[in-house]
C-alpha cells in the first residue's frame, strides 16, 4: 500500500522529534494514526539446480538460479516513535498527536525482519519475520513505562532491506526511560488504567522487569497510577443512581411493604443494606443493582453524590399526605404532594417513605440529618428550573424555589413512626462524606508534593549526571593528550633506536676499513713478534 506524502513526512518529524515538521504534516492532511511500512526483499536459491562443465573437464560446479521474494508488513505507529524520541521533543509532539486525533488506548505493534547468511525457500517461508523480534504493546501507556533497550526498525517512513545477513541490517537499538510527564499527559488524553499499566509500574518500583533487565527503581509512577485511580474510584461512587421509575403499588392503602432496596442517599441511613461502622467510617454504601431504565451515571454531568434532586419541603407542600389519597388522584385544595409523596420518576425515594413508615427506628441507631441547602445546587440545577425527571401533575405549577432553609424539616408521614429529621449537625453521614472528602484531598496533596519531589530529585540526579558526563569527558581529553604524548615518545625512541643501529653500521664500516689498512690480525701478530727479536 502506497504511504501518503504527508503521512511519510509525519513518520520522519516523529522519529526526530521535530515538532515544526509533524504540525505542517498534519496540516496537509496526515493521518496521526500512520505507521511506519518496512519491506524485505531477498533473493532466494530456486529448488532446481544445473550442472555445468567447463570445456576441458578441470571444474565441475552446481549453479542455482536466483528469484526475488518481497514482502512489507506495517512497522511502529506515529505516537510509538514520539514516545521514543520524547528527549529530543520535549513531549510536545506526545501532545499534538493526541489533540490531532490519536487514541491513546490503541495497541502498538511492528516487527523486526529476519537476517540470514544465505536465503533458501524454506527460510523465506519462515524466518523471513523474526518472531522473537515482534514487539506488542496493548496501549501507548504501556510503551511509555517501558524501560531499557528494545529494538526498533531502521530511520525513515518506508525502510527496505536487501538480503539481510546480520542485526545491523534490520533494526538499530534505542535505550527507553519513562518520564513521569509523558504519562500524565496520556492520561490527560483518555489513557486508560489496565492490568498491564499496573504491572509495568510495579516493575519500574522493583527495578526490573520480568524478561530480567534491570534499572534504578523509580516508584513514582506506580504512585502516579494508584492516585488516579483512587480519584477515579470516588468520583464514580460520587454520582447519583436512581432505581427504575415503575410504578408497584406500594403506596396504595393496604397494599404489602415493598422490599428493602438499597438506595444511595446520604440522608437516609436505614435504606443501605448491612450498614456497620465501618460503612460509616468509611462513608462507603453498597452499590444498588442497576435497571436498564437507570440513567446513565453521567446524565448528570458535575454533579456528586450529594447534589439529588431533592424532595419539595413541607412548607411549600401544605402538609403532610393524607392516607385516603391513592397514588393516581389528583392532588386537591389544601393537599399538595410531599417528601414521602414524591413523583413516580423518583421511585427511590417512593420506597424510603414507605420502608420508613413500616419500619421504625431501631434502638441505638445513628440519626442521619439530610444535606444542606447548599449541596442540593448544581451546575445542571440552578434553582430555576425544576430537576430532571419530574412531572408535574394537573393543577401544579413549579413555585421556582428548591432551597430548603435550615430550620425546616421533611416530613416522612403522618402516622404513628414517622421519621423527621432536623437539618444540620456534622456527626452524621454528610459529615463522615465531607471528612472523607478532606482525607482524599489531604491524600492527594501529599501524593502532588511526593510527585514534585521525585521530579526535583530526578533534576539533580540529571544535573549530576551531565556534571559526571562532562567530567568525564574532560577525562577522556586528558588521556588522548596523554596518549599522544605516549605515541611522540614511542617516536622518539624508535628515531633513537635507528640512529643507534646507524652509528653501529658506521663502527662496523671503520673498523673494517682499519682491518683492511692494517692487514688481518695474524700478519700483524708475526710482524710484532719479529720486531721484538
Amino acid at each position: 500500500m502506497e504511504q501518503h506524502p504527508a503521512d511519510r513526512h509525519l513518520i520522519a518529524g516523529c522519529e526526530e522529534g521535530r515538532l515544526d515538521v509533524v504540525g505542517e504534516a498534519l496540516q496537509y492532511g496526515a493521518d496521526p494514526k500512520a505507521r511506519k511500512q518496512v519491506t524485505i526483499r531477498v533473493r532466494v536459491a530456486a529448488a532446481k539446480t544445473m550442472r555445468r562443465r567447463s570445456i576441458f573437464g578441470l571444474k565441475d560446479y552446481k549453479e542455482e538460479p536466483q528469484e526475488t521474494r518481497v514482502d512489507t508488513r506495517m512497522g511502529e505507529s506515529a505516537i510509538a516513535l514520539a514516545i521514543r524520541s520524547y528527549a529530543a521533543s520535549k513531549g510536545v509532539v506526545v501532545r499534538k498527536l493526541l489533540e490531532a486525533g490519536c487514541n491513546p488506548n490503541d495497541p502498538i505493534e511492528w516487527s523486526i525482519p529476519g537476517y540470514r547468511e544465505r536465503w533458501t525457500e524454506d527460510d523465506w517461508h519462515t524466518r523471513r519475520w523474526n518472531e522473537r523480534e515482534t514487539f506488542r504493546y496493548p496501549s501507548a501507556l504501556d510503551l511509555a513505562l517501558t524501560a531499557g533497550e528494545w529494538n526498533f526498525n531502521k530511520f525513515g517512513a518506508h525502510v527496505t532491506t536487501n538480503n539481510p545477513s546480520s542485526p545491523e541490517d534490520v533494526c538499530d537499538g534505542y535505550y527507553l526511560t519513562p518520564n513521569l510527564q509523558i504519562v500524565e499527559v496520556l492520561l490527560e488524553h483518555g489513557a486508560r488504567i489496565t492490568d498491564s499499566v499496573l504491572a509495568r509500574a510495579r516493575e519500574l518500583r522493583d527495578g526490573q522487569n520480568s524478561k530480567g533487565v534491570s534499572f534504578p527503581p523509580r516508584p513514582g509512577f506506580l504512585v502516579l497510577l494508584e492516585s488516579r485511580l483512587v480519584l477515579q474510584k470516588h468520583s464514580l461512587s460520587a454520582r447519583p443512581e436512581a432505581q427504575s421509575p415503575r410504578h408497584n403499588g406500594y403506596n396504595s392503602p393496604g397494599a404489602p411493604s415493598p422490599p428493602v432496596i438499597p438506595v444511595r442517599l446520604p440522608s437516609e441511613p436505614q435504606l443501605t443494606t448491612r450498614r456497620s461502622e465501618s460503612h460509616l467510617r468509611n462513608g462507603a454504601l453498597p452499590s444498588p443493582a442497576r435497571s436498564r431504565r437507570t440513567p446513565p451515571p453521567d446524565a448528570y454531568p458535575g454533579d456528586d453524590i450529594t447534589s439529588i434532586p431533592p424532595a419539595r419541603p413541607p412548607s411549600e407542600n401544605g402538609g403532610p399526605r393524607s392516607r385516603s389519597t391513592g397514588p393516581g388522584q389528583a392532588a386537591g385544595a389544601g393537599h399538595r404532594r410531599t417528601a414521602s409523596q414524591a413523583p413516580r420518576q423518583q421511585n427511590s425515594s417512593k420506597r424510603a417513605s414507605q420502608y420508613f413508615e413500616d419500619h421504625p427506628a431501631l434502638p441505638g441507631s445513628i440519626p442521619t440529618p439530610p444535606l444542606s441547602a447548599a449541596s442540593y445546587k448544581s451546575p445542571s440545577r440552578n434553582g430555576k428550573h425544576p430537576p430532571p425527571g419530574w412531572n408535574q401533575g394537573k393543577g401544579q405549577e413549579f413555585s421556582g424555589n428548591w432551597s430548603m432553609s435550615s430550620n425546616e424539616t421533611i416530613s416522612q408521614g403522618s402516622h404513628p413512626g414517622q421519621h423527621g429529621w432536623q437539618q444540620g449537625g456534622p456527626d452524621g453521614y454528610a459529615g463522615d462524606f465531607a471528612r472523607q472528602n478532606e482525607q482524599l484531598r489531604e491524600q492527594v496533596e501529599t501524593l502532588t508534593q511526593e510527585n514534585k519531589d521525585l521530579r526535583e530529585k530526578l533534576e539533580r540526579r540529571n544535573s549530576r549526571l551531565m556534571e559526571m558526563k562532562k567530567e568525564n569527558s574532560n577525562a577522556a581529553t586528558h588521556i588522548e593528550e596523554l596518549e599522544d604524548e605516549l605515541d611522540e615518545q614511542r617516536r622518539r625512541v624508535a628515531d633513537l633506536d635507528l640512529e643507534v643501529k646507524g652509528q653501529a653500521e658506521t663502527i662496523q664500516a671503520l673498523q673494517a676499513q682499519l682491518e683492511r689498512l692494517m692487514g688481518p690480525p695474524a700478519a700483524r701478530s708475526r710482524a710484532k713478534s719479529r720486531g721484538r727479536q
